[in-house]
């Protein structure tokens, strides 16, 4: 999840090059199958199943680094629900 890889691995390290080091939150969706990253920019990336656009990224392709979500101006005060076939942001 988020390592560049589609294995299944114990404990996997994401890579955060993109991101960079002001993270501010972090959101898990279902069972694993996803994971988002808030940033202290207002960014919010995602990484995970998005075999029907659940990451918000304006695709369908499941990601397995982190990707730039098109929501913008995250605030640390919202919170991110993800399902198996959505996400929402509040």
């Amino acid at each position: 999840m988020g390592d560049g890889t589609s294995e299944k691995g114990f404990p996997t390290k994401v890579e955060l090059d993109g991101i960079g080091s002001d993270i501010v939150n972090v959101f898990a969706g279902p069972s694993a199958k996803s994971a988002f990253f808030a940033t202290a920019k207002g960014e919010l990336w995602a990484t995970g199943l998005n075999d029907r656009g659940q990451l918000g990224v304006n695709d369908s392709t499941n990601w397995n680094v982190p990707v730039k979500v098109l929501y913008t101006d995250f605030t640390a005060g919202n919170r991110v629900s993800a399902s198996d076939t959505h996400t929402l942001v509040w």
